[in-house]
């Protein structure tokens, strides 16, 4: 690299063929392990760059290079050395030019105004120089051959000095080199974050980065650098989501409106509705892509909302409907930029998305989850009125966490402490409706006189919309508590956007276009998943084969409570949840999932008790469908009756299991309301209740055997099959058929 003297390298030995000898003390890592600035593919640095360096600082001797070493080096070097002058080329084809220390003005270039309180860089005038000659071709003149680095001499300076009175450190922390810069530029170009590329630079997220950018001198590289870096490409490529943010809301909204329109695949619609607080009116523009509204049309059976504050300039609120797809993923359905947070607008918003899925038999939402605003859920109530509108009933449920903040932003003082606890056993742990009421008849009577009144209205009246045992009867709202998949969704849109400071400057289009974008990528990951669900396994199925029937995703879950339940057995306890012969649970996640839970595990690694019929009973479930399979399934789900019949979990399958969900969830009312009765009382309540409602659906079983017995006629069917058609419906009227017995 330098064309003076260097000590000469070691010579390289022979590669020895003798076997080494095996050493009982463990080998530590070899110099090949090592890593090194070369390993970096981000920072490409010359070999022995702080050598260079440092030698071009102190100039002690004269340095050469040929123009490629020029090239490759100097942008290390420009953070230290100022241009001042270059003279014109000679008859020897070389141009000499003159470079100053940057420290050569002293303190007069720091001193400022003082009208931004920064802190002043102090410092003695360093009044060394450097001479840098070019050599040039003489055939050509724009080729460059050769450069030379040496200490320039200046006799007319009577203040020159021949070495620097600060240390490469020190410049290195007043600024960074060309080379780091243009860096930091170039990822900002490609759209990283400048926090990210910090991580990337100093070595937290790539450890081999930041021996690179020590030894090109970066060690002490700040964000503030790297948000100056790419200034200059920022200025010149300016964000066009912040364009038009200084408008008003009305040209903000037209323009919003006419980005809209534009896109291919995406409904957009503009709602103007009079509030029922003060009589003004409530704007607000509605869009979402045709393919995910055909994901609400195909899983709408339970849907989430929320909303999101800071997301634009003018500090309009953002809502979310989102609805998990069979992969198990969360998709951002439909969007809503609302100019406030009312139950009209919510309203209006979720009349609209239904329109355009198709109406009441396009979206068949079943059950909603949202905060607990109570402008979410007087826009809820209103847009979905059930029987009102011939339609089925929608059950309305709040947000576990939100309705735990709640409680605690009101209850959380110490003389509410005791009616705190009642109010959160009843939210978390209380399974049965009484468990619950009694709870709440608790936190009453030992509540304070004040907060009584506020008891009974806000958790007493609205138990069933926040209660545990409100849940129980369906394993998808046991999943499915929370609105966090929301907040995460929210949480993506602002960390996209270099935080929620970067986002408030963002207008109504430019939000649009943003949301539209990351909605994309959640949905590209969720179709990859898709892909996945069934083709990829996890390692843990070549010591469990009977995993490889399950999909990827559910192997993930059986997989979690096979370690938990190791871990169980490895303490010695026995199992803490009473298990039948059926190998059924009681605990949370197999009254969620219906698969085998850590209890399960623990009780198998101590007796070995899953055989090829308890596994085919599980996966039978995922056998033709996803996750999609819990929409209609019960906590008391038995594999043996309804999948038989029907040949596998379809979607005349699921509509079935939504019939079976209405009616069990009826029965479990009656069950409730009867549980402090005798038990002769109770039997003849539930037999008078199952009588009636064989009463009711004889005659649709007899007529739909008789229906499919003419078919069965019209279609020339054998006669065999025709007897056995006659024994279904002789089993249908009541009797039970040859095969039956």
């Amino acid at each position: 690299m330098f064309s003076s003297s260097s000590p000469p390298r070691p010579k390289r030995k022979a590669p020895s063929t003798s076997t080494p000898e095996r050493s009982t003390k463990r080998a530590g890592p070899s110099i090949n392990d090592i890593p090194s600035s070369a390993d970096s593919t981000l920072l490409r640095v010359p070999p022995r760059l702080m050598h260079i360096r440092r030698a071009v600082f102190l100039l002690q001797e004269t340095i050469g290079w040929s123009a490629e070493q020029f090239d490759q080096c100097w942008p290390f070097m420009d953070n230290f050395w100022v241009l001042d002058q270059t003279r014109q080329i000679t008859k020897k084809h070389t141009v000499a030019s003159y470079w100053y220390c940057r420290l050569w003005a002293g303190p007069g270039a720091s001193e400022g105004s003082g009208k931004k309180a920064k802190k002043l860089r102090r410092a003695e005038s360093c009044r060394m120089k450097l001479k840098m000659v070019k050599q040039f071709s003489s055939i050509n003149p724009d080729i460059l051959l050769s450069v030379s680095l040496s200490l320039h001499q200046d006799k007319k300076d009577e203040n020159q000095c021949f070495e620097h009175n600060h240390t490469l450190e020190y410049i290195d922390h007043i600024t960074l080199n060309s080379f780091i810069q243009t860096t930091a530029a170039d990822l900002i170009e490609h759209g990283y974050a400048p926090a990210s590329i910090k991580q990337i630079l100093t070595g937290i997220k790539y450890p081999v980065n930041a021996i690179a950018l020590f030894e090109a001198g970066g060690k002490r590289v700040t964000l503030n650098d790297i948000h100056n870096a790419g200034h200059a490409w920022q200025s010149k490529n300016p964000d066009i989501r912040i364009q038009g943010a200084r408008e008003l809301w009305q040209e903000q909204l037209d323009s919003c409106l006419t980005f809209l329109t534009k896109q291919k695949d995406v409904y957009s619609a503009n709602i103007s509705v009079k509030r029922k607080v003060d009589g003004q009116m409530g704007h607000g523009i509605i869009f979402a892509t045709a393919g995910r509204i055909l994901t609400l049309r195909r899983r709408g059976h339970l849907a989430i909302m929320d909303s999101a504050h800071h997301t634009n300039s003018l500090k309009w609120f953002l809502f979310t409907v989102m609805v998990r797809d069979e992969s198990g993923k969360w998709i951002p359905c439909a969007h809503m930029l609302s100019q406030y947070e009312d139950g009209d607008i919510i309203r209006e918003f979720l009349k609209v998305i239904r329109r355009w899925s198709g109406g009441p038999e396009g979206w068949r939402l079943r059950y909603f989850i949202t905060g607990d605003s109570a402008a979410e859920q007087r826009g809820v109530r209103g847009a979905f009125q059930g029987s009102k509108e011939g339609t089925t009933e929608v059950s309305h449920f709040l947000c576990r966490k939100h309705s735990e903040r709640t409680l605690k932003r009101n209850l959380g003082a110490q003389d509410c402490k005791a009616a705190y606890q009642h109010i959160y056993s009843a939210l978390y742990f209380k399974h049965t409706k009484m468990g619950c009421e009694q709870s709440i008849e608790a936190a009453i009577q030992e509540g304070p006189p004040r907060e009584r009144d506020y008891i009974r209205r806000e958790w007493w009246e609205t138990r069933q919309n926040w209660a545990y045992y409100a849940r129980q009867h369906s394993c998808l709202l046991l999943q499915c508590m929370t609105t966090n998949a929301v907040e995460t969704w929210h949480n993506s849109i602002k960390s996209a956007a270099n935080g929620e400071a970067a986002m408030v400057k963002f207008s109504l289009s430019g939000c649009a276009s943003h949301i539209l974008r990351i909605g994309d990528q959640w949905e590209h990951r969720a179709h990859a998943t898709a892909i996945n669900f069934r083709t990829t396994c996890l390692p843990e199925c070549s010591e469990e084969p009977a995993l490889l029937k399950f999909p990827e995703p559910v192997q993930r879950l059986i997989v979690e409570q096979r370690r938990k339940g190791l871990e169980l057995a490895d303490e010695g306890e026995l199992p803490k949840y009473e298990l039948s012969d059926d190998l059924v649970c009681t605990c949370l996640f197999y009254r969620q999932y219906q698969l085998p839970c850590a209890h399960l595990w623990q009780y198998h690694t101590m007796s070995g008790v899953f055989n090829e019929s308890h596994w085919g009973k599980w996966a039978y479930m995922f056998e033709d469908c996803g996750f999609e399979v819990y929409e209609g399934t019960t906590k008391t789900y038995q594999i043996s009756e309804i999948c038989n019949a029907i040949d596998g979990p379809s979607r005349q399958m699921l509509e079935v299991r939504e019939v079976l969900d209405n009616i069990e969830a009826k029965f479990s009312e009656i069950e409730e309301l009867t549980s402090t009765m005798d038990q002769d009382v109770r039997r003849f309540w539930g037999n008078k209740w199952v009588d009636l409602l064989r009463m009711l659906t004889g005659d649709i079983r007899r007529r739909g055997a008789e229906q499919a017995l003419e078919e069965l006629r019209a279609e020339g069917h054998r006669p065999e099959e025709m007897e056995l058609a006659a024994g279904w419906r002789a089993s249908s009227d009541g009797y039970r058929s040859e095969d039956e017995g």
